[in-house]
């Protein structure tokens, strides 16, 4: 069986006295940091949402060891560590990537 491709979806809410310069840089160095780094990383997006001013994590992992791995990296134990500082909430859903849209072609509605 062909392990599927691994998706995290995480939902940020910030302090109130948080820095949104600072989050938005700490947010974009990790996403940077992981695509670069990891090989099983195979996209981090980072959102910011307009209708609570929080942030959504999208990444997408070749498989769920991949996601394991990134776990142990030191960039994800800095994340952790200044996340208890700028983020009063985290919520994290797991999931398996059924299709990908990855080479910008439109399909038919």
């Amino acid at each position: 069986m062909v392990d599927e491709l691994f998706s995290v979806i995480v939902d940020l809410t910030l302090e109130s006295s948080a820095s949104e310069k600072e989050v938005r840089s700490f947010l974009t160095q990790n996403a940077s940091t992981s695509l670069r780094e990891e090989s099983g990383c195979l996209r981090f997006d980072v959102i910011k949402m307009k209708d609570n001013g929080g942030y959504l994590l999208y990444e997408i992992y070749k498989n769920s060891q991949s996601f394991a791995n990134h776990l142990e990296t030191p960039h994800y134990k800095e994340f952790i560590k200044l996340s208890k500082r700028y983020l009063s909430k985290i919520d994290v859903r797991f999931g398996d990537v059924l299709k990908t849209n990855t080479d910008n072609s439109k399909e038919e509605r």
